[in-house]
């Protein structure tokens, strides 16, 4: 692992930081466990579909659990690529500026682009959602398209969710912290 530069965060954040880790970090693989797939199951609107849900709750439910987002049936049926590309365009983002802060290549960013059922590495997905600047709801929606979770055994996930509630969306900075705590970087492809 090469010695990332120096970090930038303000003591006050790198304190909170600290604290974030110590009071949500569970020990274990919490990732396999039941209820977490109920919660999956209710952020998909998949638990409205069980029998007896009444349907006019249906839209109300999904909204709560997602965010405040109302998912059309069209938006659950993207993959993590077309996700990808729709967030771009809805962001303003050009793609070169987001693979470039991603910390990805552009011979990679254009295998996500054009595979359709592209499933990045967990590490290269957090990069993005990161270089995108999406809020918690858009990179939990996202990060499940390509089939994980932010998981509260993962001391990257917890500093990357840390980063994001805090937005905080410099890459070179998560890695640091990465780096501090032990872990590798997100993506090899930055100069940190």
């Amino acid at each position: 692992m090469t010695n990332p530069k120096q970090s930038n965060l303000p003591a006050s954040v790198a304190r909170r930081l600290a604290e974030y880790i110590q009071k949500s970090y569970v020990p274990g693989n919490v990732e396999a466990s039941s209820s977490n797939n109920i919660d999956q199951n209710k952020n998909t609107g998949e638990y409205c579909n069980t029998p007896g849900f009444p349907a006019p709750l249906k839209s109300l439910f999904i909204a709560v659990c997602c965010g405040g987002i109302i998912l059309d049936e069209s938006h659950l049926k993207k993959t993590f690529s077309e996700l990808v590309i729709e967030l771009l365009k809805k962001k303003q983002i050009k793609a070169s500026d987001m693979y470039h802060k991603a910390g990805i290549t552009k011979d990679h960013f254009s295998k996500i682009k054009n595979t359709k059922d592209y499933q990045p590495s967990k590490a290269t997905a957090l990069a993005m959602v990161l270089a995108m600047q999406l809020k918690l709801s858009e990179a939990e929606d996202l990060l499940e398209r390509a089939g994980y979770t932010f998981s509260p055994s993962q001391m990257r996930d917890l500093v990357v969710k840390f980063f994001i509630e805090e937005g905080i969306y410099d890459v070179d900075e998560v890695n640091i912290q990465l780096h501090e705590r032990g872990l590798p970087p997100l993506t090899s492809n930055k100069n940190s």
